[in-house]
């Protein structure tokens, strides 16, 4: 017998079986894939049967948790694309009923609050965007994303310390140095909207303290920090709106 038999049985012993509902998802946004780039005449009809098949994998697996999160979260896109919102609404509450700490159930979430926010439901959006920021199991730039929302419709109400709260949050939590920037910025810019200038350049220094010494690195993330930094648009807004405050007192 040939001394590389035996290695070659393992390894393609050690390789299993397919898992079969990973191969029907496959499948399903292999039809995705075709209806995106048919003409326009077959598209309805490629889309049917691309829903069919992601809703075919929830039925047919439903305890390949990751699975069918992802497959319902699918339909729902494809449901979102031909207009259908409250469909697409069945299918990503299905998926935010998955276990936690799957990646497509919080971003099923995401979705029904984007879904309320634009309906004009933004007490059940800030509850939904809430709970996935306050969800350890979530994955951090999903966190980072509903905190950056939960200010953005505090400020959309005009509930500028609620805004700033939320935007604290997030220069605390997340792990890019560019969201926390961008953090900061916001909240200095609700202190220029409300002509507190001593406040917001109070929020400027804060932000370069926190990212001096990112700031100082000679690396490629030093760099993106010291643009970040340069390129904060109340830093850019402040000088112009302490002269205007000047000129009214004289």
């Amino acid at each position: 017998m040939m001394w590389w038999l035996p290695i070659l049985l393992l390894c393609w012993q050690g390789r299993g079986p397919e898992d079969p509902a990973q191969a029907a998802l496959a499948r399903a946004m292999a039809l995705r894939g075709e209806w995106r780039t048919a003409p326009a005449a077959q598209q309805p009809g490629l889309r049917e049967q691309a829903l069919e098949a992601f809703r075919s994998v929830r039925r047919q697996y439903p305890f390949a948790r990751e699975v069918c999160a992802e497959a319902s979260f699918r339909a729902g896109e494809l449901l979102r694309a031909a207009g259908d919102a409250e469909a697409a609404r069945r299918e990503w509450l299905i998926a935010a009923d998955q276990p936690p700490g799957i990646t497509f159930r919080d971003r099923a979430r995401l979705e029904l609050a984007h879904l309320d926010r634009r309906a004009g439901r933004l007490e059940s959006a800030l509850q939904l965007l809430s709970q996935i920021e306050l969800d350890p199991l979530a994955r951090s730039a999903l966190r980072e994303e509903a905190a950056h929302w939960c200010g953005a419709i505090e400020q959309s109400r005009g509930r500028m310390s609620d805004a700033r709260r939320a935007w604290r949050r997030l220069a605390l939590m997340a792990e890019d140095p560019l969201v926390r920037i961008r953090a900061y910025d916001r909240m200095a810019l609700t202190w220029l909207e409300e002509s507190d200038l001593e406040a917001a350049a109070g929020v400027i220094e804060e932000c370069r303290r926190a990212c001096a010494e990112l700031a100082l690195e000679e690396t490629r993330t030093g760099e993106r920090v010291r643009t970040a930094l340069a390129t904060m648009r109340a830093l850019e807004l402040l000088p112009g709106l302490i002269a205007q405050r000047r000129r009214r007192q004289e």
